[in-house]
């Protein structure tokens, strides 16, 4: 990517155009690297709904369902657009500005759905474990919706207010407005979300161990143990996984620094191999599911 940046009327800009072939092999690797996260999602959506250890740990079944959903939608939202391109590349047509541009700008928004997610899921654990308060679910939503706004309102502005588009590698233009301060923002909290909810799960085991001291309950510090653990991975994978192109975005942003296609690419699939990874890893640390999916591979192995 170059820091210098050419800008261009939206209105010299057609609705159909040729596409950048340069991009190609980028987008057949971030293709390739979602095209496992349907089916396993999906899969372990339809395995937490009829596990019967979920049924009864309400909290670590939403919380999983809720994720796999999000990476459902974020990951979807890509591969179709990764897909506009390839199926534009390989039929030697162009690509719609409007829809490919549209889909662009949503991603910020699908992502930042997770972050955001991570942080309340940790909040509202903190409030149940140390001062048994239930936030309700109507309160977490609303709060939801108002931390997400700054990216809701960049997707609005991008794609509806602006008067000038830069070139780009996968829709050939790409729209942008003057006021950047709400993709700062939102791309800031994306990264500082799941670092935040990471310090709000430790500060909450810690709170429960010192509880346990006077608690004789055993079997309740072992589930609310379980379920700081479960979220803490559905936080701390987030975390490590959007690091990078947080910091890449920043230096190219303020620092003016040219960030190799090889580097981005790397990243970007640093990125997205969480929407296959994440939900499996978290129930892969429960001792009950473990235990589960091992009886199922060793039967299919005696079989």
């Amino acid at each position: 990517m170059s820091s210098s940046t050419k800008y261009f009327n939206l209105s010299d800009i057609k609705q159909w155009n040729q596409i950048n072939e340069g991009y190609y092999t980028d987008a057949l690797i971030v293709f390739i690297t979602l095209l496992p996260h349907p089916f396993i999602n999906i899969y372990f959506l339809y395995f937490v709904l009829k596990n019967k250890y979920l049924k009864e740990h309400k909290f670590v079944q939403y919380t999983t369902i809720v994720f796999s959903c999000e990476y459902l939608l974020a990951g979807g939202n890509t591969m179709f657009l990764e897909g506009q391109y390839l199926y534009a590349y390989y039929t030697k047509t162009e690509i719609h500005y409007w829809s490919c541009a549209f889909l662009r700008t949503l991603q910020q928004t699908t992502v930042f759905s997770i972050s955001t997610t991570t942080f309340l899921f940790a909040v509202q654990r903190f409030f149940i474990i140390i001062y048994s308060i239930k936030l309700r679910w109507s309160i977490m939503f609303l709060i939801f919706v108002i931390i997400t706004s700054p990216s809701i309102i960049t997707v609005y502005l991008t794609n509806f207010q602006s008067k000038y588009v830069i070139p780009d590698g996968i829709c050939s233009f790409l729209p942008v407005h003057p006021m950047r301060s709400f993709l700062y923002i939102s791309t800031f909290l994306n990264t500082f979300f799941p670092f935040l909810s990471l310090l709000t799960n430790l500060g909450t085991f810690y709170k429960l161990k010192k509880m346990y001291k006077i608690v004789k309950n055993v079997s309740k510090y072992e589930n609310y143990k379980r379920s700081l653990l479960n979220l803490s991975i559905q936080t701390f994978i987030p975390f490590l996984c959007n690091t990078p192109a947080f910091v890449f975005f920043f230096l190219y942003i303020f620092n003016k620094t040219d960030i190799p296609s090889i580097a981005w690419r790397i990243t970007d699939v640093f990125h997205y191999i969480q929407y296959s990874t994440t939900t499996f890893i978290t129930l892969l640390f429960i001792k009950e599911i473990k235990e589960t999916f091992v009886a199922k591979f060793s039967l299919k192995i005696t079989n």
